[in-house]
């Protein structure tokens, strides 16, 4: 369910669960109606911050990446517009 905020406690409750091997993965995914994925973001979120995880400023989102390709100078992105348009009508793929 999109839109759903769990608390710090839930969260290290959850990766607790699944480094001390009391339930998977996919078990507590199931139980909880939460995707895999985002359980695997919350144990590298404690593998990376450990008791810091999940408080401020303690995330493991891509915005710096994010901020990186928003930076990106305007004729790069037209020079890779450029190469897609050309590799398009190399092979044959109308453009």
């Amino acid at each position: 369910m999109p839109g759903r905020n769990h608390s710090r406690d839930f969260k290290l409750e959850v990766v607790s669960q699944i480094n001390s091997g009391q339930h998977t993965t996919a078990y507590l995914s199931r139980l909880h109606s939460l995707a895999p994925s985002l359980i695997h973001r919350w144990r590298k979120e404690v593998e990376a911050r450990g008791e810091a995880a999940f408080t401020d400023g303690a995330t493991t989102d891509r915005s710096d990446e994010l901020r990186i390709d928003i930076a990106m100078p305007s004729w790069r992105i037209s020079s890779v517009w450029r190469g897609v348009a050309q590799s398009e009508s190399v092979s044959g793929t109308p453009s």
